[in-house]
């Protein structure tokens, strides 16, 4: 037996060569059931995004309407958040109201975004960096805004109305309406308005 024989007969290329056909009829089977499964999972979602809502009504400092929070997201001091109307949380978001986070109107958060309104401070010399006090500074997002996924929105940023934010980008500082930004820390990148010229 050859050595790449010896290496290769247990990975999945040799295991499929070998039960490739099962294996497809399988699946052909199990379609019905497969198709249940992914529609119980659209129900699930809705149901978790209602129930999201409920509680977001009750517990946060203000909620507009159709303020959807997609499931695994962690809302951390829900009593310091305020949203307005037409909001979207996407999957494995982290947003930490401690500090106060406001988002406007019209505000699409991607997924796996993080938002801070609190620091840890490091001036006290005696005592180790992640006992020291923090530092809040509220967050603000204006209407109009788009959060790409990835990207992370550091404690006491305001982010102006229509601006939308790249992927991956970090947001350090205040941002200015009407524009592209991205990078690490995030930079002025594009005009909206322009772009939109160049699309049309």
């Amino acid at each position: 037996m050859s050595m790449d024989h010896q290496v290769n007969k247990g990975t999945g290329r040799a295991v499929f060569e070998r039960h490739g056909n099962a294996i497809n009829r399988i699946a052909w089977a199990c379609g019905p059931l497969v198709s249940f499964h992914l529609w119980a999972c659209r129900v699930h979602q809705r149901a978790v995004i209602a129930w999201n809502y409920v509680i977001l009504k009750s517990k946060a400092r203000r909620v507009g309407n159709n303020v959807a929070v997609f499931p695994h997201t962690f809302l951390v001091h829900i009593e310091n958040l305020e949203f307005g109307d037409n909001c979207s949380i996407h999957p494995m978001c982290y947003l930490d109201a401690e500090g106060g986070i406001v988002i406007g109107n019209n505000v699409s958060i991607a997924h796996s975004v993080t938002i801070m309104s609190a620091n840890h401070t490091w001036e006290d010399q005696d005592v180790p960096i992640k006992y020291c006090p923090k530092s809040f500074k509220k967050t603000v997002i204006h209407d109009d805004v788009w959060i790409g996924a990835g990207s992370k929105i550091m404690a006491g940023v305001e982010i102006m109305s229509r601006v939308v934010v790249a992927s991956g980008s970090v947001v350090t500082k205040n941002l200015e309406s009407g524009y592209l930004y991205g990078g690490i820390p995030a930079v002025r990148i594009k005009n909206l308005e322009s772009t939109w010229r160049d699309i049309t």
